[in-house]
């Protein structure tokens, strides 16, 4: 492994290039995803839209409001001045890009923590460059690129114990992929240094606010039937070659974030357990080759991965 990096001769970059360079592949690859994925199913986006307004969409998609809800504010407040699929492809256009771009920032943010401007910097083009793979073999989930944001933004919250952000990241999770909000309250436990009783009054809050908000919308629309079950699932991920693009899209980071384990900051040591409950997870109740699924486990892999290669910062225990 490299030595630690020392942050003394580490030179600093003026954040405005950060941000110019993260909003450039932002609108990048959300023009990509407009020519690819918006524009040719269009219809089927609005048709999917107008079902779940009616409650008859499928279990899990009846569930996934928070968007659903904004979209439809959104079409309410521009149907004066833009004719409805108009409206509707701006606001898709426009949560993916924002999204995105927060993402890519966030990362960036994100990576300082351990790393020079410069690694953070290439470690958030990377996470850019395997976007496109992320495009296939899906319809079209909203979601996806706000729920990569959540994550970030509350991991950093849980590494900074920045409480407020914390709910609000399990909230809107909660509200648009349960499992976000699962998985971050997991992250919080796993990273508690001690079992304090501000510790557990946190948890059983966040706890409340994921099992709350699951459970208040199933009672509100009711039971759903499923898209697919757990067999289904099961079955077409180990029959379907295209399950193997999970291994592509991080490629030798998935060797490089185990070899990097022994020396990493504890923070990130503790999260890695999370990555094979989320992968056998999603074998179960998802299509894996929908591999966009899996862009939340970069703020795991691509750190780990760095400090194998790169070394952490020194004096840098966290």
């Amino acid at each position: 492994m490299m030595v630690a990096i020392d942050k003394q001769n580490s030179r600093r970059m003026n954040p405005l290039g950060a941000i110019l360079l993260a909003v450039h592949l932002a609108a990048i690859l959300a023009y990509v995803h407009l020519k690819y994925i918006d524009e040719p199913t269009l219809s089927d986006k609005i048709e999917q839209h107008r079902t779940f307004l009616a409650g008859k969409a499928l279990y899990p998609y009846q569930y996934r409001v928070f968007l659903h809800l904004a979209c439809e504010a959104f079409l309410r407040a521009s149907s004066s001045f833009l004719a409805y699929e108009k409206s509707f492809l701006f606001f898709q256009v426009g949560v993916v890009f924002s999204t995105t771009a927060a993402s890519l920032l966030l990362f960036y943010r994100y990576l300082k923590i351990w790393f020079p401007d410069a690694s953070a910097l290439f470690g958030m083009t990377f996470l850019a460059a395997i976007h496109p793979l992320s495009f296939f073999n899906y319809h079209f989930q909203p979601s996806s690129s706000l729920i990569l944001a959540i994550y970030i933004v509350g991991m950093l919250s849980i590494y900074y114990d920045q409480w407020i952000w914390l709910i609000l990241c399990i909230a809107v999770a909660s509200l648009e992929r349960f499992e976000a909000a699962f998985f971050l309250i997991s992250m919080y436990f796993l990273c508690a240094d001690k079992r304090t009783g501000r510790f557990w009054l946190f948890f059983a809050l966040y706890v409340l606010i994921g099992i709350g908000a699951a459970a208040g919308l199933r009672w509100y629309f009711g039971p759903q039937p499923y898209v697919h079950s757990a067999a289904f699932h099961l079955s077409y991920n180990f029959r379907t070659p295209g399950t193997l693009l999970l291994a592509v899209l991080y490629g030798p980071f998935w060797l490089w974030a185990l070899l990097g384990f022994a020396s990493a900051p504890k923070f990130l040591r503790r999260i890695l357990l999370i990555v094979p409950i989320f992968v056998l997870l999603h074998f179960f109740v998802a299509k894996v080759n929908e591999v966009r699924l899996f862009l939340p486990l970069a703020p795991i892999l691509i750190p780990l991965g760095f400090g194998y290669w790169f070394g952490w910062k020194q004096n840098n225990d966290e």
